[in-house]
């Protein structure tokens, strides 16, 4: 399905109706048209997956054998169930085989797109790890991602600092 600003748009303007607020209030009156190009931001549709697959595709010939770890990549995305802001934490180590590296954005730029989908962290974690094994063909793989989801609160936890870690690993690392 494709994504319609309109009709995004529309949905913004009935929530915000529904809670009670006056859209004709000079502070609400564009409020609906930011909500969706906000939520554009966060969310894909799934055909854009392939998209994101082209990024792991760049490697570059190296004679490296060892493990190669980027940490810390940042993303953003949303819960499937309340439409609040997750943000991701994720640290990649693999190793490269037959004379290739990843290009050092690419796995970045690719959950940064796969964060995009709207989906559970658990499916998230395993579609990355499993695209990884599919595109790159690493000997080992170890992906770690943990989520601070600010619907937590929502949900009578106490702290949204709160996190939920995952792990994908693979293959043998050193």
């Amino acid at each position: 399905m494709k994504q319609d600003i309109n009709m995004i748009s529309k949905g913004a303007k009935l929530i915000l109706k529904g809670l009670g607020i006056d859209i004709s209030d000079p502070d609400f009156i564009d409020t609906p048209q930011r909500v969706a190009r906000s939520l554009l931001q966060y969310i894909a549709p799934e055909s854009n997956l392939e998209n994101a697959e082209k990024h792991l595709g760049v490697s570059f010939p190296s004679q490296y054998v060892g493990p190669i770890t980027m940490s810390n990549m940042r993303v953003k995305s949303m819960c499937p169930h309340h439409l609040l802001p997750i943000i991701y934490h994720a640290d990649l180590t693999y190793i490269p085989q037959n004379g290739n590296v990843v290009g050092s954005s690419k796995p970045f730029l690719f959950l940064k797109e796969l964060a995009r989908l709207p989906i559970l962290q658990e499916e998230l974690t395993r579609l990355f790890g499993i695209t990884f094994e599919k595109i790159v063909h690493p000997l080992g793989i170890s992906f770690e991602l943990r989520g601070t989801f600010l619907c937590y609160e929502n949900d009578g936890m106490i702290s949204d600092q709160s996190e939920m870690i995952t792990f994908y690993k693979a293959g043998t690392l050193i």
